[in-house]
């Protein structure tokens, strides 16, 4: 049987879409890679929408206390925010479900917003820091032209200051399209909260 290109690995656990059609729509089923045990499900709440995308994970009662829900959290959420154009993923519990809460806390999330008896927690894309990403491409591009023509340091400079420069521009694209789907949230809080005291 071909290797599922979708699936996630973990230290002890494979994550398997139920669906590989529908993989913001359908559940992950969430394996030991030793024997295929089935330690419960992870899915997203829906398709990504303005670079957020909403998760709940459930392990089953026998497989808690093991890791296994924060391994597969965070292939999830890692896997998630690889995907193009998603930098948050939010889970929503309710604030009594202390195993819950200590399981986004431990992945990096952090509570946004409480309502009500539920809190929403959110993973944040960490950004790529484009500008020594691109000094290293362009210095050794620099470098290897400047070695063929015999002119290694005007080749070092010029590659220093394009990596420069790509590395302000890649950066600053990368820090709006965070700052955008941010701004949608608060936007989107503020309507709801509008609404609420109509």
């Amino acid at each position: 049987m071909a290797k599922n290109i979708f699936s996630i690995e973990t230290r002890d656990l494979t994550l398997v879409p139920s669906d590989n059609g529908n993989l913001w729509t359908k559940p992950w089923n969430i394996k030991t890679k030793k024997g295929e045990y089935n330690v419960g499900k992870i899915s997203f709440l829906g398709r990504a929408e303005g670079g957020v995308a909403r998760a709940q994970i459930t392990i089953n009662e026998e497989s808690r206390r093991k890791g296994y829900g924060s391994q597969a959290l965070k292939g999830f959420t890692d896997w998630a925010v690889g995907r193009d154009g998603i930098y948050v993923v939010e889970g929503t519990v309710y604030t009594d479900n202390e195993a819950a809460v200590a399981l986004l806390k431990k992945n990096n999330f952090q509570e946004d917003e409480v309502i009500g008896r539920k809190a929403r927690y959110v993973y944040k894309r960490s950004s790529i820091p484009w500008i020594p990403v691109c000094e290293c491409l362009f210095v050794s591009a620099g470098f290897a032209i400047g070695f063929t023509v015999h002119q290694i340091p005007q080749g070092l400079i010029i590659g220093a200051a394009l990596g420069l420069v790509m590395g302000l521009i890649f950066t600053r694209r990368t820090k709006k399209a965070q700052e955008a789907v941010m701004n949608s949230r608060s936007d989107a809080k503020d309507n709801k909260n509008k609404k609420k005291k109509r």
